[in-house]
């Protein structure tokens, strides 16, 4: 989810661009008196204390009640559209966090806005803990190309993506980086457990994204909710929230030539719809003796298992979901041990490319409707109006606020900044 930053060809500087800077540092300063007026009037801050079994990310109010913002699955659920965000952040940005959950998580739509930091990561210290010469070591360990009869030439391909060291070793804190490729995994365990313990219903949407990502929720809701029109072609129309759907804010393309591989690019968020959820929590049964096993939903979950792409059959039980499948493949394995990793334990994935995995051959989604992929069976994770990061971004994934800057009024944004949020979101609460 804390992806690794893409760029396409960077444009000349033009005065067209002079301007688009200017224009947003006007719109910064203008934030920043907007922010106080709307902080006054809307939301307490996010504050990170101690929670019920040592979890320290849960929301505090300042009334005391430790809660994600979970609210009551009662009026807000007949209003007809419910939505919950999964936010992935640091307890060393939680401005970001706070900036979110009073913009765009107040849209009335917003059920619950959960969040995780470092403090629910599978290992809470391992951003104290890990060295940076361990760090090194994981790269060194899961980028060696191992022979292809040992992991299969889809894993090694995908491993060969991850943490190259002369990248890794260029940003501000590669430590942090490492740790947090868990977090978003641990983050969706999270949710998934809040369902089963409160016994609220699914949403018709799960969105989850980066804590500098920010989603027009006034634009989802009416795209999203049945009003809208999201079809690029007529052919790619998706189908409803109550069939299984993930959809990426900007989907990630591997080249075909090599392998046909897609990810969602975590800042610009994921969309997982009712249906989806519900394939993800569903239990697979691969022995014909259990008494629930049922092959037409179980057989090509099962096939996929023994396919094994990226080695997570060993972590498989059965009457597992697939999402406690993810979950174990993905946290069991401890960065701070990776003197002891194995063929069979360990984690050599972006957390973005574990979504990828899972989502997409684990048939999470229906089948994308482009006809150019009709025989590829994995194509399962959509984009959002054709946001694509082929040989270069277009659509959704060229607004980024480290560029040129993302555009007023778009429907999604990355490296957003607690202003511009401030910024955008009276723009729509004032046009309601």
């Amino acid at each position: 989810m804390v992806a690794a930053r893409t760029r396409g060809n960077r444009r000349p500087r033009t005065t067209t661009v002079s301007l688009r800077r200017a224009s947003l540092l006007i719109q910064t300063i203008a934030a920043l008196f907007f922010a106080a007026v709307f902080h006054a009037n809307h939301w307490h801050d996010l504050q990170f204390a101690p929670g019920d079994q040592g979890n320290s990310t849960v929301a505090v109010s300042t009334i005391g009640k430790a809660t994600d913002r979970a609210v009551g699955a009662s009026a807000m659920e007949e209003r007809g559209f419910t939505v919950d965000i999964l936010s992935v952040g640091s307890v060393t940005r939680q401005e970001l966090l706070n900036a979110q959950r009073r913009t765009f998580a107040s849209h009335a739509s917003v059920r619950n806005f959960f969040n995780v930091t470092e403090r629910d990561d599978p290992d809470p210290d391992c951003h104290e803990k890990l060295t940076m010469s361990q760090t090194l070591e994981i790269s060194n360990y899961c980028r060696n190309q191992r022979p292809v009869t040992l992991v299969g030439e889809t894993y090694r391909y995908i491993r060969g993506l991850y943490a190259r060291w002369p990248w890794l070793e260029k940003k501000a804190n590669p430590v942090g980086w490492m740790c947090a490729q868990q977090r978003p995994h641990a983050g969706m365990m999270k949710v998934h457990n809040h369902y089963k313990t409160s016994g609220q219903n699914l949403p018709d949407y799960l969105l989850v994204m980066d804590d500098d990502t920010y989603i027009n929720m006034k634009t989802f809701e009416r795209e999203f909710g049945g009003s809208g029109d999201l079809r690029p072609r007529r052919d790619l129309s998706p189908p409803a929230e109550s069939e299984p759907l993930v959809m990426a804010g900007c989907l990630v393309r591997q080249p075909v030539r090599q392998l046909n591989f897609t990810f969602p690019f975590g800042g610009f968020g994921t969309f997982i719809s009712r249906g989806a959820l519900q394939e993800l929590y569903r239990p697979i049964f691969c022995d014909p003796t259990a008494p629930d096993y049922r092959q037409a939903l179980h057989e090509d979950k099962c096939r996929q298992l023994d396919r094994d792409v990226v080695k997570e059959k060993h972590h498989f039980k059965d009457g597992m979901s697939i999402m406690e499948l993810m979950h174990s493949y993905v946290t069991l394995p401890r960065y701070t041990d990776v003197h002891n990793w194995d063929v069979n334990k360990h984690y050599c994935l972006h957390s973005d490319h574990a979504f990828g995995v899972f989502l997409n051959f684990y048939n999470i989604s229906q089948h994308v409707k482009d006809p150019w992929y009709r025989n590829v069976p994995q194509a399962r994770v959509w984009s959002y109006k054709d946001s694509e990061i082929y040989a270069k971004p277009r659509g959704v994934c060229k607004n980024s606020l480290t560029e040129l800057g993302c555009e007023a009024g778009v429907e999604v944004c990355h490296y957003a900044t607690p202003q511009w949020m401030e910024f955008e979101t009276k723009k729509w609460i004032n046009a309601a």
